[in-house]
């Protein structure tokens, strides 16, 4: 029952925290298409591969529709995983994004390459992966 109670009391907190829908803000969409074999942290060899784009300060709305698999149409992905540097955010940085999730971020701008998306699969062998996923951030706000 606790745990119940402390659940409910961080998602509370959450919602609170991101700002409200406004008919300006909500226009603002950016896009980033990630393949899953060139944009992907090899762990089996280290090479490293992800998609990058430039993104303004704001509260940001992601999320992401997947049609990529590992080891060649077997096993379907359905999360990626973003970095974005936020300095004066503990909590921010990497962050999971799944489909049918939405993930809510706040960019900063503060620290280095800070006005930047990365973004990027991960797999033990990269190679045999197939297709891609489409990464789509709503601007929320300042």
């Amino acid at each position: 029952m606790k745990s119940m109670f402390v659940i409910t009391a961080l998602m509370t907190a959450m919602t609170f925290s991101i700002p409200a829908w406004s008919a300006e803000a909500s226009a603002s969409v950016k896009t980033l298409d990630v393949d899953a074999r060139r944009h992907c942290v090899d762990l089996s060899t280290s090479s490293v591969g992800q998609a990058t784009m430039p993104i303004a300060t704001g509260w940001y709305r992601v999320t992401v529709r997947s049609n990529a698999f590992y080891h060649l149409n077997n096993l379907p992905i359905k999360k990626l995983s973003i970095y974005v540097t936020t300095d004066n955010q503990p909590r921010g940085w990497f962050w999971v994004v799944e489909e049918n999730i939405p993930t809510f971020i706040n960019v900063s701008g503060i620290g280095v390459d800070a006005l930047r998306v990365h973004a990027y699969f991960t797999d033990i062998l990269c190679y045999d992966n197939t297709g891609s996923a489409r990464l789509v951030f709503r601007r929320l706000g300042p």
